[in-house]
């Protein structure tokens, strides 16, 4: 079991796991690392949890305090991404789906821990992610939050 706490949390004990990618430096997915936020750094947070060996993963972009355009539209393009696979997914399957989305560019730079994806140009990126169980009744999104009130 490790744990870290810096500008995100990860911590794995062989059931979960949590990450934070602060935007601010422009990483698409990757290790935290310590970063103090700041009014409109967009950020991803991912958590990813196994009980009974079944694994689950979701993530959501959020802009810290005020949103720039460019983030905004971002953040709607993976949520957007995300909700046209869901529903275009197949009875038979339990799977993540992760739409990453970034301003200006295809092409991802993967840092030397093996981990951390960055656009190639350093522009702004985003994602979201749901895992989903498909049956022959429906799909069922199982990381969704829960309901309040």
């Amino acid at each position: 079991m490790h744990e870290r706490a810096e500008a995100g949390l990860d911590v794995a004990d062989g059931t979960r796991s949590r990450r934070a990618d602060v935007h601010g430096a422009r990483v698409l997915h990757g290790r935290p690392r310590a970063q103090r936020l700041a009014d409109g750094d967009l950020v991803t947070l991912d958590l990813a949890v196994s009980p009974d060996g079944v694994a689950a993963d979701s993530a959501v972009s959020v802009v810290v305090g005020h949103a720039a355009p460019e983030a905004a539209a971002l953040i709607a393009a993976t949520e957007r991404a995300l909700a046209a696979g869901i529903a275009a997914v197949r009875p038979g399957l339990l799977l993540a789906l992760e739409p990453w989305v970034m301003a200006d560019t295809d092409e991802l730079v993967t840092d030397p821990d093996g981990w951390t994806l960055r656009s190639a140009t350093g522009c702004a990126t985003a994602h979201s992610e749901h895992t989903v169980l498909v049956t022959d009744d429906g799909v069922e999104i199982l990381t969704l939050p829960p309901r309040r009130g």
